[in-house]
């Protein structure tokens, strides 16, 4: 079937240089001459004639030369196209390849088109006079830390200067910082880009509370996390015997996935902020990055390899062992739902703009027998009578307790207290060596 990097045609007419320009400008393809719509091979009736038109047409018209080839077996014509390293324009204006379509680019996708042109994105543009001397070294060090736990730098990288570091990520032009360097390690870095903070807000039928979270990208993930599990969403709790259980309502994978992939892919040129929405049974997450030129949001769903909107802040978050770099994004979002009961997380995207939306994962409370104080006094009993002598840590693990858990400390002194059981060394009721026994 015609696809984004396939097309076919009956025969060659001049006004298939739109489908050549929109191949260039995406992701390269084929168009194929001598095929009907339906897949049925015709043939070329003037190959020789029709290959000189090709091969003198577009060079002359778009600038780029593509491969054409004959197939003497089905007498079909191939015209090979390379994805363009400058964007092409046809007649003035600017195509590219949406699924099987081709389409005029216009607002972002147009605008991605000219920065190509520039050779320079736009993130990557060096701010004049801000150097250095203006970044915050606490999150330069945190970078630091991240990337030698995560073994993803070069341990050349970490012993240099600072500034000779920020130079070798491409963060700075030797003279000034980039965009992308003042996202990541400014204090401020909304005065330098308006709109690069994230804001964060509870809706009921209207909104309830709101923050914002701001400062350098490269340790915003963290506060994040920690203002939504402090302020806006409550962890289930459960018991394992007396051991106290957290959960989150939204799966750590999917929620921490979900937040990289918005930091990292947000347009920041767009001067929007990263918005996460809260309400009783949704939370959602919003980034203005939308889909890569000519991508679907089916492409996104399925197997694709890694197309990062913003590749330097990608690196860096790689770097830091926050993403993987292989495209699998929307994968892992997704896995951290497998095995629940609740229904998946729902993505829509546009060119744009990306959003994900996730329902909390419902918490079965099966019936349970109350385990009561008396049971563990019982249980410890049992786990020292049977053992003659038994250990603190040894009752624990009698019972399936953390020996952290103050709850068997208390029972213990209370049967001491009682007489029902005694230390082996009450001289030294502190020695590691110390035991318990049932009195007589």
């Amino acid at each position: 079937m015609e696809n984004q990097t396939e097309e076919w045609k009956r025969d060659w007419k001049q006004g298939y240089l739109k489908e050549i320009c929109g191949m260039a400008n995406t992701e390269g393809g084929v168009l194929k001459i001598g095929i009907e719509d339906d897949g049925k091979i015709i043939g070329v009736k003037d190959p020789e004639g029709t290959m000189k038109s090709i091969s003198d047409t577009i060079p002359q018209t778009l600038g780029i030369i593509p491969t054409v080839e004959y197939d003497e077996n089905t007498g079909t014509i191939s015209i090979i196209v390379e994805k363009a390293d400058i964007p092409v324009d046809y007649d003035g204006r600017f195509y590219i390849r949406i699924g099987n379509t081709t389409q005029i680019a216009k607002g972002r996708a147009f605008d991605r088109l000219v920065q190509r042109r520039s050779e320079t994105d736009w993130i990557d543009q060096p701010v004049v006079g801000l150097t250095y001397a203006d970044l915050d070294n606490d999150a330069i060090e945190f970078f630091k830390t991240r990337s030698t736990k995560a073994g993803l730098i070069d341990e050349r990288n970490l012993t240099c200067s600072n500034d000779e570091l920020l130079h070798r990520l491409k963060l700075s032009d030797g003279k000034n910082i980039t965009r992308a360097g003042a996202l990541l390690f400014h204090p401020h870095p909304e005065d330098i880009i308006q709109g690069s903070f994230t804001k964060v807000g509870k809706f009921d039928s209207d909104l309830v509370s709101q923050d914002i979270v701001s400062g350098p990208l490269a340790t915003r993930l963290d506060r994040i996390i920690d203002l939504l599990y402090t302020k806006y969403i409550s962890r289930h709790i459960s018991y394992e015997g007396v051991n106290r259980v957290e959960t989150s309502p939204y799966p750590d994978k999917s929620l921490r996935e979900s937040l990289v992939n918005a930091l990292v892919h947000n347009d920041y040129s767009a001067r929007n902020p990263v918005t996460i929405m809260i309400g009783d049974d949704v939370l959602s997450i919003h980034d203005n990055g939308g889909l890569p030129t000519g991508w679907s949001l089916d492409v996104l769903l399925g197997k694709h390899r890694s197309k990062p909107w913003n590749p330097t802040l990608a690196d860096i978050f790689f770097r830091m062992g926050y993403v993987e770099s292989w495209g699998r994004g929307i994968e892992r979002i997704i896995d951290g739902y497998k095995g629940t009961d609740s229904k998946p997380p729902v993505f829509e995207a546009s060119d744009y703009h990306f959003l994900v939306t996730m329902s909390p994962i419902s918490f079965e409370s099966p019936v349970k027998p109350v385990v009561t104080y008396e049971d563990l006094a019982s249980q410890v009993c049992k786990i020292i009578s049977a053992m003659g002598e038994a250990s603190f840590k040894e009752i624990c693990n009698g019972i399936d307790v953390n020996n952290r858990d103050n709850t068997v400390r208390r029972i213990i002194k209370e049967l001491e207290s009682k007489g029902i059981v005694e230390m082996t060394l009450p001289d030294t009721p502190r020695s590691r060596n110390q035991k318990y026994r049932m009195t007589k």
